[in-house]
């Protein structure tokens, strides 16, 4: 049906028999392991010469998260938090019945 334009008959091509692994003549090893060993080095200098990518900052804005506006509003006139703070207030009699009637607690429990 088709010809073949390419007549490649058995007769032309040399006869070779079955090579084994063994048997590989050592330059046709020699040049592959040279082949792979420039192929690495080549490929070790390509990573160790790229060039490091510039870092750049976010050009956005700063927003603060708007949860915690109001803490320090109510951190700031909470209790005193220590007993030279509680003497200086104007409730300072208060604070002193007020750490008295505690440490009575405590002793009692």
């Amino acid at each position: 049906m088709y010809k073949d334009r390419h007549k490649t008959d058995a007769s032309d091509s040399a006869q070779s028999g079955p090579m084994f692994v063994d048997y590989v003549p050592d330059t046709t090893m020699t040049k592959r392991l040279l082949e792979i060993l420039n192929k690495k080095i080549l490929l070790d200098k390509l990573v160790r010469h790229s060039p490091t990518p510039v870092l750049r900052r976010s050009t956005s804005p700063h927003v603060p998260n708007k949860r915690y506006m109001n803490y320090l509003l109510l951190t700031d006139e909470g209790e005193p938090e220590c007993y030279d703070e509680a003497c200086l207030t104007t409730d300072a009699s208060k604070w002193d019945l007020a750490m008295k009637d505690e440490m009575q607690s405590l002793i009692s429990n």
